[in-house]
């Protein structure tokens, strides 16, 4: 049960955290502290719900559901515009923002998950 309220407060927070994030740096800086702060998001992630996997020892089910909570605020510009209305000039870069924390999210959270030996 605890479990679950942490996926449900993660992923409002998380959420929050990405759309602000989003506003503020994402979009309007430089692609290279775009590109930082993306890998940063993408593998925060990862990390927070390895962290909540091995702490809270949750079911199978649980841990399915975490890893799609977990990809879902990975992609921290999700809902935040309607694709069809943004200008031509920054389509690029929003498929950038929403590509690669996302990516790097699955990554990352594989090789947590099956550590190399």
């Amino acid at each position: 049960m605890l479990f679950a309220f942490c996926i449900l407060v993660g992923i409002y927070v998380g959420r929050k955290i990405g759309w602000a994030l989003s506003k503020a740096i994402l979009y309007p800086a430089p692609l290279g502290i775009t590109t930082v702060v993306c890998i940063l998001w993408g593998l925060g992630m990862a990390v927070l719900v390895h962290l909540a996997i091995t702490l809270l020892k949750p079911g199978l089910i649980m841990k399915v559901i975490s890893y799609g909570a977990g990809g879902y605020v990975a992609t921290p510009n999700f809902g935040l515009f309607t694709e069809d209305t943004l200008p031509l000039e920054i389509q690029g870069r929003h498929q950038f923002v929403t590509s690669l924390p996302f990516v790097l999210f699955v990554l990352a959270s594989l090789v947590l998950a099956f550590p190399l030996r």
